[in-house]
C-alpha cells in the first residue's frame, strides 16, 4: 500500500520538496481515511459515542462547572469542556456528509 501511494506522487524537482511531500503525502492520506469510514457505520456510532461522553460542564441549575480534581480544580476548560462538544459535533456531521477537509483527521 505506502509502496503504490509513493509511487504515484509526481516526482520532486525543487530544492526543498519535503514539505510539498508531507502535503501530498496527508492529502492521499485524507482520501484514504475518507473512502474507508464514508459508509462505516461503526465508525460512526463511535464517534456519536465519544461525542456524547464529553459532555458540556453544566450544573444542576444549568451553571458552568469547573474541573472536579487535579491541578486545574474549580477552573473551567474551554477547550475540552466549551469547543469541544462543538467541533465533535462539526467532525461527525462533516463524516456525515462525506466532507473530508484538513481539520477532520487529526
Amino acid at each position: 500500500m505506502a509502496e503504490t501511494v509513493l509511487n504515484s506522487l509526481p516526482t520532486m524537482s525543487s530544492a526543498n520538496p519535503i514539505p510539498r511531500l508531507f502535503e501530498l503525502l496527508a492529502e492521499k492520506l485524507r482520501a484514504f481515511l475518507g473512502h474507508a469510514v464514508k459508509d462505516n457505520k461503526l465508525f460512526h456510532a463511535h464517534m456519536a459515542t465519544v461525542m456524547l461522553n464529553n459532555r458540556p460542564p453544566l450544573g444542576f441549575f444549568g451553571r458552568i462547572t469547573g474541573e472536579k480534581k487535579g491541578i486545574h480544580q474549580g477552573k473551567f476548560n474551554i477547550k475540552l469542556n466549551g469547543l469541544g462538544p462543538i467541533i465533535d459535533a462539526a467532525r461527525l456531521s462533516a463524516l456525515d456528509r462525506k466532507v473530508y477537509g484538513h481539520l477532520m483527521v487529526m
